[in-house]
């Protein structure tokens, strides 16, 4: 199943939006941060960078965020990792990978009713999303931005760029060996999940927001949108370690 390459939502004129990372089945700690920050659903929204499942506490609940009409999410991993083991069955080498990665959660549930959600959500979600922020513009992607040029989207994507959106690691890595990484063209800021760091981290226009959710001593980060383009973020990424 091909996933739409990019959304492009209106500017929220009423409200406030968020941004959040890698959630991993983390619900309790991704509302009690929209708690904290006084989270309007008729009029606030989140953007998510995708993983909503897989390793922590709840990742039913969490793919069940994609149903509401204030929460918005790119296409993770961990979700490519369900869909493709559950469409290939429990007696595949996709099923094993997905489990080893964390899918075993869903062996507590009807597996023919998780293929239809995480169906669902494929047919909904896209790789990247586009929103205004004030005066400029915010994208989001799970790992990589193919070519590092957010009008990428725009063109045929190949399917190494497919999977690069999802799975890639490149840019990242330069940043954590303390290499230069390139700015993302045509774009104000992208953020980024998929590699856990020890906190945000803001390396030229591009920003790193998983922070281990899902794993001993991790936790989603939840940031306003606005926040996201001002706070000075370290610029070296630190990797995360479970339990430290």
């Amino acid at each position: 199943m091909a996933i739409q390459a990019l959304a492009v939502l209106p500017e929220n004129s009423s409200g406030r939006d968020f941004v959040v990372g890698d959630l991993h089945g983390c619900y309790d700690a991704f509302i009690r941060q929209l708690e904290q920050n006084d989270f309007d659903p008729d009029t606030d929204r989140v953007m998510c960078v995708g993983d909503l499942v897989d390793r922590g506490p709840d990742s039913y609940r969490c793919l069940g965020l994609s149903r509401e009409h204030w929460f918005h999410t790119t296409w993770g991993n961990h979700e490519d990792l369900m869909l493709r083991g559950l469409s290939a069955g429990q007696a595949s080498s996709a099923f094993r990978l997905w489990m080893y990665n964390g899918g075993d959660w869903a062996l507590r549930h009807d597996l023919d009713e998780l293929h239809e959600q995480v169906k669902t959500l494929a047919a909904s979600t896209s790789l990247a999303i586009e929103v205004p922020v004030g005066d400029q513009r915010i994208g989001l992607v799970h790992a990589e931005v193919p070519g590092d040029q957010w009008a990428c989207w725009s063109s045929k994507l190949t399917g190494k760029d497919r999977e690069e959106a999802i799975w890639g690691r490149h840019t990242v890595k330069k940043a954590l060996q303390g290499r230069d990484a390139p700015p993302v063209g045509d774009i104000d800021q992208v953020i980024f999940g998929h590699t856990p760091l020890r906190s945000p981290a803001r390396v030229a226009n591009r920003l790193y927001l998983d922070t281990g959710g899902g794993y001993p001593g991790g936790e989603p980060t939840l940031l306003d949108a606005q926040d996201a383009l001002t706070i000075p973020f370290d610029s070296s990424p630190h990797p995360f370690r479970p339990g430290a």
